[in-house]
Formats: C-alpha cells, structure tokens, sequence
C-alpha cells in the first residue's frame, strides 16, 4: 500500500503541472450593471463560473449566463491601441465617380507580362463593361499550390473581426492562413467570410483607402504602379505561387504579389453576419476574434469561429471578451450615421472609439475604461437604431489629465428630444453617470458644443455608453 501511494504521488508530481487549468482571474460586467470578479472555474453550456474565495469555508462558484453579461475584463487594454478603421477613409474607397483609376496603360502595367491573347485589355474600349462578379466564383474556382512566404497582411471579415495572419493556400473559396502570434495556428477561411485583405504597406494602403471606390458585386484590387496605387475591378480567384489570380474583364491575369496593396471583395460573395449571441476576443497584437466561448484549455481560451474552426486564445493575451448580439449594445461598436466636427484652430481632431484622442486609454477621473468614445468639441455623433432598446447609460466626463481644464455644452437627443442636457459642463467637475430612457427611439445623437471658455481642453468621453434591450420574458 506505501508504495502504490508513493506511485501515485509521483505520478502526481510529474504530470500536474501539465494538466492542471491554469486560474485566470476576471471580472465579469453584466446587463444589470453589476459585476463580479474570480477565477474561471469552467466555461460551458453558454456559461462562465467564477470562484471566489471565501474566509470561511469552500471557495464559492457563482455561474454567470452569457445572456446577462456585457462585457469580460481579463486586465486593462494596452497602454496604446493600433489605428482604427472608424478613424480613416472608407475600406470601399476610390475616385468620387467610383471608376478605377489610371489609364489603361496603367492597368496593364500591374498585371504580369503574359503575352497571351486571350488576356489582352483592349485600349480602344477602355468603358467596356464587365460582367458582375459571381457569388459562387469568389475567392477562387480552381485549386492551386501554396503561396510563397508572402509576409504579414491583415484580413478583415463580414463580422468586424480583424487577423495579422500569413497565406497558406487560398483556392476552391477557402483561404487558409496562418494566424500571428500569439495564435499562431492555421486556420481555413471561407471566401465569403472575408471582406478585405491588406498588406502591411501602411503608406501604400492609405493611397489605396484615399480612391474611394464604390463598392458593387465584383472584387476590387489595389496594386502599386510606381510610386502610385491604381484599382481594379474585377474577380480575385486565388493565389499561385507568388502571384494572384486575379480575372478582369473576360481575361485572366496574374498580379505579383509584391505589387498587391489590398483586395475589398464584393459584396455579391459575402455572406450576412450571424445575428445570434457571440463573443468577441480582443487582444493586445490589435487581432479581434469573434464566435462561441467553448472552454477553456490549461491557460487559454478555446472559441469556435462562425465557419466551426476552434482556435486556442492564450489567456495571457485577452484583455477583454465582448457580448455580441447580446442585452447590452455599446455605442462604440456602432458606426454613426452622421458624423459633425467642427475644425479646431483650423484642424479636425477625429473622434475615437475605446481610446483617447491620443490613442492611449480612456481616463477620467475616477477610473479607465475600456469602452467608450472620445470626443473634442464640436463634436455630433448620430445613431440609426432599431428601437427595441429600453435604456441608454454612460459616464460621462473628461479625458485626464488633458480634459482638466475643459468647458463645453452637451445634450443627448433622439429624433429632436433632448433627453439630457448640460450647457456647462466642466472639466474640473466629477464625472456623471447618464441613465436615459430610450423607449421607441429610432436614433440617438450625442452632441458636445464649444463652452464659454476657450477650447483647449474640451476633450470628453461618453466612457462605457451602451444602449440596453429589453430583458426578455423568462
């Protein structure tokens, strides 16, 4: 018997450390506006439990529904947080006729050189239409061999979500890549999932974003001509080698990777977002991950994607885990309908969403937040909403320690009621907790105007605004 004991706890020994869940502590916000802070037990069945510790007796285990959360807080987000898609031209963007630009000579150019004749452009019908893309020919009809090492590029999907990853293969309507770290495991990407790739170029991508293009049925590809980046219309069909497949017009052609600025993918081949109950992972390399919270696996978190890839997100690397199409909607995950900024001292400063003005953290005086908008004066932010929402609540304050001295007007309204309204507000005063009935409104407008003093430190957040839907019966 000794010795069967001492068997077991050798055995004990050597492979605890290797299967024991790591504790990650969290702090969990619900619709109610309560929170509740422990170590993850166990994630399952649309739950998480938490364990506390108790000063008398057992830990105790409190198991939280999905349904009633807002938001999952690992840490704080990082202490700067990459350039948002909110903050710069449209994806979709292109000259203000929506035509490709650059002459026929230019197009030519960012093709190969195949001297094919079925792949020739002709220049004495350079308005030729095309035909629309197909849905069922989008991201690649045939298979093809493995990318070369093409370096980083940044995919964004239907959903929002956003993934630094390499290419792997992308044929037969399946883009397979490899994510970056920390994920770092392959995954497989249906076309119709993926509503833009970029490259890391960033100058050259910001030429791209500036042709605002219109978006339409067919692909659209940014691809560098000189010092200069042109579009294309077109069907992308794959990768071969270090080439894209890319058809325009009635032609094939191939696009040399190196040139490749960017693809937006038509709006033909993509699919709708999944209306049901998700969570969004966001983590510190600025990767936004979203789907269904399984479990969790030593120190990770496992998700299962909307095509059914599971991926393992290191703890480590999460600051926050969102409710998606949940009770709660946060304003910042919203995109304005009308956006109006008045110039200050001749130049706008952009609005942010779950950052400052400067890109660091949203402070105000009495805590950081990790959701919320930052605004300088003038600044109206209208809202398009559905009017099933019962509640729209937010702090609202200034940025610290910049915003001290701030002095502004500010008014909430829907549909021309005002709902709330301080013509002066003060940076040097505590921060105000917003609690608005939203009964039946179809639009929310958050205005902050020039104070009576001069503008310097108008700079204000509506930290944590979030609009609230009605609970559902039991």
């Amino acid at each position: 018997m000794q010795k069967l004991l001492c068997r077991a706890l050798f055995l004990c020994l050597l492979c605890g450390p290797f299967t024991a869940l790591a504790k990650t502590t969290v702090t969990v916000h619900k619709a109610d506006d309560t929170t509740c802070t422990g170590e993850v037990a166990a994630v399952a069945d649309g739950a998480v439990t938490l364990e506390t510790k108790s000063a008398k007796g057992p830990p105790k285990r409190t198991k939280i529904l999905f349904s009633d959360m807002a938001q999952v807080v690992f840490r704080d987000p990082p202490a700067k947080v990459a350039p948002q898609a909110s903050q710069m031209p449209d994806a979709n963007a292109g000259s203000a006729s929506g035509e490709p630009v650059g002459i026929m000579g230019a197009i030519r150019s960012i093709f190969g050189s195949s001297s094919s004749s079925t792949s020739s452009v002709e220049e004495e019908q350079p308005k030729k239409t095309r035909k629309p893309a197909k849905a069922t020919t989008r991201a690649g009809a045939t298979t093809h061999a493995a990318a070369a090492d093409l370096g980083a590029w940044s995919i964004s999907l239907i959903n929002g979500d956003t993934l630094q990853a390499r290419f792997e293969t992308w044929a037969d309507h399946k883009i397979k890549v490899k994510l970056g770290a920390p994920l770092g495991q392959s995954v497989e990407i249906p076309g119709d999932q993926v509503a833009a790739i970029w490259s890391g170029n960033t100058d050259a991508v910001k030429k791209a974003r500036a042709l605002k293009v219109e978006p339409g049925p067919d692909d659209v590809v940014y691809a560098q001509k000189d010092d200069d980046v042109v579009s294309v219309t077109g069907q992308a069909l794959g990768i071969a080698g270090d080439a894209l497949n890319f058809r325009y017009g009635d032609a094939e052609r191939k696009i040399a990777m190196d040139r490749l600025v960017g693809i937006v993918f038509g709006q033909g081949g993509q699919s709708k977002p999944a209306d049901a109950l998700s969570q969004s992972f966001k983590l510190d390399t600025g990767d936004i991950l979203s789907g269904s919270w399984t479990g969790m696996d030593k120190d990770a978190a496992l998700l299962r994607t909307a095509w059914g890839e599971v991926v393992r997100i290191p703890a480590a690397d999460i600051y926050t885990v969102d409710m998606v199409n949940g009770r709660v909607v946060y304003v910042s995950d919203l995109k304005p309908s009308k956006v109006e900024q008045t110039p200050y001292f001749g130049r706008v400063i952009p609005f942010r969403v779950d950052a400052s003005l400067d890109g660091g953290p949203l402070k105000l005086s009495d805590a950081a937040y990790a959701k919320g908008i930052a605004v300088h004066s003038r600044c109206v932010l209208v809202y398009n909403l559905s009017g099933n929402f019962e509640r729209f609540r937010a702090k609202l304050g200034f940025e610290q320690p910049a915003g001290a001295l701030g002095r502004v007007a500010v008014r909430v309204l829907s549909g021309g009621k005002v709902l709330y309204e301080n013509p002066d507000a003060r940076g040097d005063q505590p921060p105000v907790d917003l609690d608005l009935d939203m009964t039946g409104q179809h639009q929310l407008t958050l205005e902050v105007d020039f104070g009576k003093d001069q503008d310097v430190g108008d700079r204000v957040i509506w930290a944590n605004a979030r609009l609230l839907r009605a609970k559902p019966p039991e």
